[in-house]
């Protein structure tokens, strides 16, 4: 996955493909750092934890949400190129309608994990059911907007820095619920710690691994 980060970068910074083409590389590489992520759930047994409000923490904060943010990453692509062109034609309005409902999708299901979590453990709604409201309040309206100006509509007017801004101001809310919940998942280490008996791999290396490559 490193070797293939790299050479996104390189290709983008020589210039090297072309919009398109580095659009393809990245979403795929980033289709393999989930695949990956859920890959390393299921080794370390995580998947399968016998602390029920651990299991569903894990599964919101280092699956769903970062396939949630990376559908958003990708709508705000394919919408910013839309916007600046000034036009949009029914396979790309397809295109992004897609992904919306991919995003909407992953944040049910983000939201769901979260909730469940929550009413098993009262400390982890305490300190993260406020930031996941507002990371699900941003998203429900970056949908909106999406859908209300390049989907839903005829000609576009909306300009794509403010387009652009708005997901990215989505994706950084994301973002910080993110780093809240790996702080929690880390004061959760002694539960993780009885499930991996004798791998050699510390709690607290696995979270931050995990972390890392969901980023």
């Amino acid at each position: 996955v490193k070797q293939d980060w790299q050479q996104v970068l390189g290709n983008l910074k020589g210039r090297s493909v072309d919009g398109p083409q580095n659009f393809a590389a990245h979403t795929s590489l980033i289709a393999k750092q989930l695949r990956l992520v859920e890959g390393l759930l299921t080794y370390f047994g995580l998947e399968n934890d016998s602390d029920p409000a651990l299991f569903h923490l894990v599964r919101a904060s280092l699956y769903e949400a970062p396939a949630l943010t990376e559908y958003l990453g990708q709508a705000r692509a394919l919408g910013n190129v839309a916007l600046t062109r000034g036009s949009a034609n029914a396979a790309d309005r397809q295109r992004i309608a897609a992904l919306v409902e991919r995003v909407d999708e992953r944040a049910e299901s983000m939201k769901r994990e979260f909730g469940m979590a929550f009413e098993r453990n009262a400390d982890a709604r305490a300190q993260l059911e406020g930031a996941l409201l507002t990371a699900l309040k941003k998203v429900s309206a970056t949908t909106q907007l999406t859908q209300k100006e390049i989907i839903g509509v005829d000609t576009l007017s909306y300009t794509a820095r403010d387009y652009f801004a708005n997901y990215t101001d989505t994706i950084d809310t994301q973002f910080k619920l993110n780093d809240s919940a790996a702080k929690v998942l880390g004061k959760e280490a002694d539960s993780i710690a009885s499930q991996l008996r004798k791998e050699q791999l510390s709690v607290t290396g696995l979270i931050v691994l995990l972390t890392v490559v969901a980023a």
